[in-house]
């Protein structure tokens, strides 16, 4: 989900600070999923995220689903350098119900000044209608994130994002969409508590088995609209993304996910 209580647009508003780093390289969130890899695998899987707006998505009852999220800006602007990670955890447990940590950003540059937020999604409706092989959808669902500081200016600061949505997929051509509102408490976009609006966009191409076209969007200043592709294969899902700050090109990033469902 989001990654500040999910989204990684929260991270870090109030500046860089130089000193220590978390690590350089290799990039330690990769090698922590490589690590997690050695759990046995499960073939079921759902998007727990598009890439940092939540998906109508939930996991099935007992199901894990783990991820690492990678940021990178590599190129020097008025913003300066960047590159940082999540994780993130999430148990299915049943009713259409899914409970989560989220902990983050990591920063390979800069000093760290992660959160730790415990996060529940439900989508307590869901309607399919039109072709029995590939039906269409409408749903509703919601959540709501809960953090706390753990480190650096930010220790021991509260935070809360909460959202709710409705999702439409067209019957046969498998397009998906979702759009709602969302209210973000401070530390999460920004100082400042807000509200704002939130969409995805799901498209999978015809003849390539996995892969899909996606974008999604938070309102406000802060966050981001970020594009690209995801592809899933068994139990894994690679999101490949690039994303569009709203205040402009100078905050922009790069964005790598790897997430696996395990047993």
């Amino acid at each position: 989900m989001a990654r500040a209580p999910g989204p990684p647009e929260a991270r870090r508003f109030a500046g860089h600070h130089r000193g220590f780093c978390f690590l350089r390289s290799p990039p330690v969130g990769v090698v922590l999923t490589v690590a997690i890899l050695a759990l046995t695998a499960g073939r079921g899987h759902a998007q727990q995220t598009i890439y940092n707006v939540p998906s109508p998505d939930v996991l099935e009852p007992g199901k894990v689903y783990l991820e690492t999220d990678q940021y990178f800006r590599p190129w020097d602007t008025e913003s300066g350098l960047d590159a940082h990670f999540f994780l993130r955890g999430v148990v299915g447990v049943g009713s259409n119900v899914e409970l989560g940590v989220n902990t983050g950003p990591f920063d390979y540059l800069y000093r760290n000044e992660p959160f730790i937020d415990f996060t529940a999604k439900w989508r307590p409706f869901l309607l399919e209608f039109g072709d029995k092989e590939k039906p269409g959808a409408f749903g509703l669902y919601g959540g709501t994130h809960a953090g706390i500081g753990l480190g650096g200016n930010v220790a021991g600061d509260l935070r809360n994002f909460t959202y709710g949505a409705a999702t439409l997929k067209l019957p046969l051509l498998e397009t998906r969409v979702a759009v709602g509102p969302y209210f973000a408490t401070r530390q999460v976009f920004g100082v400042h508590s807000r509200g704002g609006m939130l969409a995805t966009f799901e498209q999978p191409i015809p003849g390539i088995e996995g892969l899909e076209l996606a974008t999604d969007w938070f309102s406000g200043r802060g966050a981001y609209a970020t594009s690209g592709l995801i592809y899933t294969r068994g139990p894994f899902i690679f999101y490949l993304g690039y994303g569009f700050a709203n205040t402009g090109r100078k905050d922009d990033l790069v964005t790598f996910e790897i997430g696996i469902t395990v047993r």
